[in-house]
This record gives C-alpha cells, structure tokens and sequence, in this order.
C-alpha cells in the first residue's frame, strides 16, 4: 500500500488507481495519516520537483555507481568517528557496534525518494502502456468479429432496432455473441477501464435474459451491455435511419473506448484521461488524445454536428454512441421532423 500512496502523491497512478486510492483514503483514517506523513518526507523535494529534468540516464548511472562502489567495498556501514560527531552530525541508531549519522540518514533518504520520483513514473508509464496496448488488442479482435458479421449480413454491420431491449449502442456485442463470432466476454473490457476491476463476473446478456427481464433490470443490461467500449450509431439520410455498412474505410470510427459524459469533449476515461483508442471500418486501431481523429475535421467523434449524442446527421458524421445510446430520442416516424428543426436556423425574433 505504501508504494500506492507514494504513486498517489507523485501522480503516477492511472485514472482508476487514483480513485481507488482516493477512495480508501478518504474512509480509513490511518492511511490519511500515513498519506500526511510521506508528504511531509517528500516536502523538502517538492520546491524542485517541477523546475528541472533529470539528466538523461541518470538512473541507470545512479545504480552503476553505487554498484561499483559496494563491489569495492565503499558502502560497507562504518562507524561514525569522533570527528563526525564533534562536527555536530549526532549518532543515531546502532548495528552490531556501527553507527549511522543524522547526516547518512539524510543523505540515505534523499536517495531514496530520488529514485522513486524516477523510478514510480517510469512504472505507470509502462502499466499505461502495457493497457493501452491490451486495449488495442481486443479492439483488433472486435474488429475482425464485426467484420465477418458484415460478410454474414451482406456488408451490414450489427444494426440498432428503433425500439425494444436492443435499441441502443451497445447491441452490438449480443448480437455479436449470438452469432458466435465472439466467445469470451472479457474482449468487451478494456484493461485500462473500471470496468476491469469485474472483468471476472462481467457478462453480455444473452437475447433471452434482455427479453424476459424487468424494465428496471433492461436498463442495467443496456448501460452495461456494451463493456467499456462504445459503437457507431449510424446516421440519418434523406430523413430515414441509416444503420452502418462495411466500406472498409481505414479513416471511418466505428468503434473506441466509451466516452466519459461530464468530461469536456467527452474524452474516455478508460486511460486515465489521456485519450481513446479508436477502431476504424478497415479494422485498424488507433489511439488518439482528443474527441477528434484530426485537426482538419474538428469532428467531435462523439456528438453529432448539432452537439448531441444521437445518429449523424448525414454520412459523414461520426458519433460514437455509449451502451445505453440511442439513435434518436424520438420514434422512427419522428426522425425526419426532429432533424429538420434542429438544422433550421433560428428566426430573428427567437
């Protein structure tokens, strides 16, 4: 736990970490003490923690040396002589007769929360990584998945009904299941996500458990449904709903990691913030750090042009739907109404 609250207080630890330990500290009043007093440790380094970068390879200097000098012999404990001593460095504890001085201690500490201001970084760097690419991974395998979906279906990826269990985003992965293109509930999690913590007793619902659930046990299923991962909620041409077909576009989301709701820009939060890995129609993956794939676009992936999280409103516009995303607010009859006022310009005397 303790190397835990030093991450905490560095801020090494990824999204979910964080809030883990946030949580914990926040009702256990011990770990609050023991929080307080490594910051106290730690206060003497804080004034240069932010002003200077180390210096290339500094770490892997800092372990050759002290390597060399206790094969050497340098670093055997000594006792403090009379002369440290009378210098005003004060003794403090004992081991078999050797002393360490106020100013070994110092020196010993100081080390130690060097290395672990490299040391700690360095590790949840490798932990986002190692996430980030397990993500993408199982991103790849969803792919290939809603891939032979399509060739089942003649190009049609898994479409959203406009009513009933099924009538939002995350349809996708029952629908998967059921046509056996996906077996392991877990390709639906992403490790980087809260989600994962349950990886080992999350499940897709199968069509029978949606259909035959209470209405207040379907709206579970349908926030859930979907993993951690969102999918494409099609788009409205010519007023009818248009689900999405296999084009194999390697520019063209069609899935990436559910979206964050009170973030600005709906950012996901399955990678502590810093961005989503999105899953293209051709089945590439790419991470990206913004809502938008590019600059040239400024297409927010997860609203539609009119800042809503409901179907494109036309071809080219991408919105990436949670699980419990609908296509439209409204039932199918109304969609042409409802998008015809939203894309009229407001009167002068509105």
């Amino acid at each position: 736990m303790e190397e835990n609250l030093l991450g905490y207080l560095l801020g090494a630890l990824d999204g979910a970490e964080h809030d883990e330990i946030e949580e914990k500290v926040s009702r256990d009043s011990g770990l609050r003490d023991e929080l307080a007093a490594l910051e106290e440790k730690l206060a003497p380094l804080q004034a240069a923690r932010w002003d200077y970068d180390p210096p290339d390879g500094l770490a892997q200097r800092t372990c050759q040396l002290v390597a060399d000098r206790s094969a050497a012999g340098e670093l055997a404990v000594q006792p403090a002589s009379r002369d440290q001593v009378s210098d005003g460095y004060e003794a403090v504890g004992s081991n078999a007769g050797r002393e360490w001085t106020l100013f070994d201690v110092v020196i010993a500490a100081g080390i130690f929360f060097a290395a672990a201001l490299l040391f700690v970084p360095a590790v949840a760097q490798s932990r986002h990584q190692a996430q980030l690419l397990q993500c993408q991974k199982k991103l790849g395998v969803l792919g290939q998945s809603l891939a032979q979906f399509a060739e089942m279906t003649n190009g049609w990826f898994p479409s959203i009904p406009s009513t009933g269990p099924y009538s939002v985003a995350g349809c996708y992965a029952p629908q998967l299941m059921n046509a056996q293109l996906v077996n392991d509930h877990s390709d639906f999690v992403c490790p980087g996500s809260t989600l994962w913590k349950q990886v080992h007793i999350f499940q897709v619902p199968s069509q029978d458990e949606l259909t035959q659930a209470p209405r207040h046990r379907v709206i579970f299923l349908q926030r859930t449904m979907g993993g951690s991962f969102a999918y494409n909620l099609g788009y409205v041409e010519n007023g009818q709903y248009q689900p999405l077909r296999d084009r194999g576009r390697s520019y063209y989301p069609i899935m990436s990691d559910t979206p964050h709701l009170t973030t600005e820009g709906h950012v996901s939060q399955n990678h502590g913030g810093r961005g989503q890995n999105v899953l293209f129609e051709a089945g590439n993956v790419r991470f990206v750090t913004s809502q938008t794939i590019d600059q040239e676009s400024q297409d927010n992936i997860f609203l539609n042009d009119v800042g809503e999280i409901e179907a494109g409103l036309h071809a080219d516009d991408v919105v990436i739907g949670h699980s419990a995303a609908r296509p439209s607010k409204f039932r199918p009859f109304e969609i042409r109404l409802h998008f015809k006022f939203k894309r009229q310009a407001p009167r002068d005397d509105d």
